[in-house]
């Protein structure tokens, strides 16, 4: 989740990222990031973790990415949220930056708003870095769009898979935000 209020008035003060995790029967990994009001955070089911996170530089809306290590049976999966900025020398170096911390960790999602499209210099460089479209394993062509919720026209979100293998992925048509929701189903090693 991206641009996740906590303590914000226009959200009625309420840390939406604690309030999901409690409704979903979930846990959550948590990166405040504007003004210590907005961040960015990963829900997941299990055992609760010890995550990290760091912050990008960014030279508007201060972005970031945060990471949760997973463990399914005996693999840890390495779950890793980012948000990235508007302008394109924001966004690319931030995915540079994103990228040397995530490292060689593997298996690993790497989901969130990259505010850039396929063939742009930000999804190269993830997709150089050995990341997979799970959209492109499974042969879906084209991928849905995520951008505006309503009508969507352009695709900038992703959930990019590492070393998995995708069993299923789709864009739910929902206007729950201003931006549709990546789903992808994955097979585990």
């Amino acid at each position: 989740l991206q641009e996740v209020d906590a303590g914000r008035l226009t959200s009625f003060a309420v840390d939406d990222a604690y309030y999901l995790a409690r409704r979903l029967g979930m846990n959550v990994a948590y990166l405040p990031t504007v003004e210590h009001l907005t961040g960015i955070a990963l829900l997941y089911r299990g055992p609760i973790v010890a995550s990290d996170a760091a912050l990008l530089t960014s030279s508007q809306e201060q972005t970031g990415i945060v990471h949760a290590p997973l463990r399914l049976g005996e693999t840890v999966l390495h779950a890793y949220g980012i948000w990235l900025g508007l302008e394109d020398e924001d966004t690319l170096r931030q995915a540079a930056e994103a990228l040397v911390f995530i490292g060689e960790s593997t298996p690993t999602t790497f989901g969130g708003d990259f505010n850039a499209e396929i063939g742009s210099p930000v999804t190269d460089a993830v997709q150089a870095a050995g990341f997979e479209d799970p959209f492109v394993q499974l042969g879906v062509d084209p991928a849905p769009d995520t951008d505006p919720a309503v009508q969507p026209d352009k695709r900038i979100d992703f959930v990019w898979v590492r070393d998995l293998t995708a069993l299923k992925a789709w864009v739910p048509e929902s206007a729950a935000s201003d931006h549709r929701m990546v789903v992808s189903e994955i097979a585990v090693p």
